[in-house]
């Protein structure tokens, strides 16, 4: 972030607070569409940029949407089409993008959709290696941790699998099952534990370490939904529907979790 701002600094003629800067960073993260070229009719199949359409930015998203946005290449212009019938007085709907869980749509867009279909739950390295460690403390001491911790993020920097986040391990709520790359951390700590055991086979650590990760998440969701009732009795009122997003974030993310 501090780069962005510098580098507009650096662009602008004129003086440009940090306020504004970050004003125009969330108006355009928020409501811009994809640019890209002659060959690509939708965007929702990538771009090459972005670009602040008045009018259309008004429309509020629905992943069960009723109108679709194509770019008209003859009359370079984007069209709005209607998926099925509109009744009059009839509130239109598009979809921001139907590939974006609710992280994603908060960090994009500011909010979050109730019964949203893209359901995942993400952990990073220190939640994993602690729920490692809790299941079995003797083989996985702090010394053994810190080591392989420092050899994850060596080998990570640089990787394009990292998000703005950093590097996460995702499981899919809607199957309930981790999905490829949380599946590798959790064969690769099963595979350290029997290192460390003098081979000794370690059956079934794997998922002890995933039901540790699981359990752990439920129990942090239902102190950060009562934190937000404490919260919001201190906040301005401006940040009150963000806070309410977060809300229905964490609420969603328990419900999966608690089937």
């Amino acid at each position: 972030m501090e780069t962005l701002y510098q580098q507009a600094c650096d662009r602008s003629s004129d003086t440009l607070s940090l306020d504004d800067f970050l004003w125009a960073l969330t108006t355009v993260r928020s409501r811009s569409v994809a640019t890209y070229d002659d060959n690509t009719t939708s965007p929702m199949n990538g771009g090459l940029g972005a670009a602040l359409l008045p009018i259309f930015d008004l429309l509020n998203h629905q992943y069960w949407h009723n109108a679709t946005i194509a770019y008209n290449v003859q009359y370079d212009r984007y069209d709005i089409f209607s998926s099925r019938n509109v009744s009059q007085g009839q509130q239109v709907f598009i979809s921001y993008n139907h590939d974006k869980d609710n992280l994603q749509m908060l960090l994009d867009y500011g909010f979050c959709a109730v019964e949203n279909p893209n359901r995942f739950v993400y952990f990073d390295l220190e939640e994993m290696l602690l729920a490692a460690q809790q299941v079995l403390p003797n083989i996985f001491p702090n010394a053994i941790l810190d080591m392989y911790k420092q050899q994850q993020e060596e080998a990570q920097q640089g990787s394009k699998q990292s998000s703005t986040l950093g590097t996460l391990y995702t499981f899919d709520a809607c199957t309930y099952r981790p999905k490829p790359c949380l599946t590798s951390q959790l064969a690769t700590l099963q595979a350290l534990a029997e290192r460390l055991a003098e081979d000794r086979p370690l059956p079934g650590l794997d998922q002890a370490i995933l039901k540790r990760l699981l359990s752990k998440r439920q129990a942090t969701l239902r102190q950060c939904l009562s934190n937000t009732h404490q919260v919001e009795e201190t906040i301005e009122s401006e940040w009150i529907p963000l806070l309410a997003s977060i809300r229905t974030l964490l609420k969603e993310e328990l419900g999966w979790l608690s089937r």
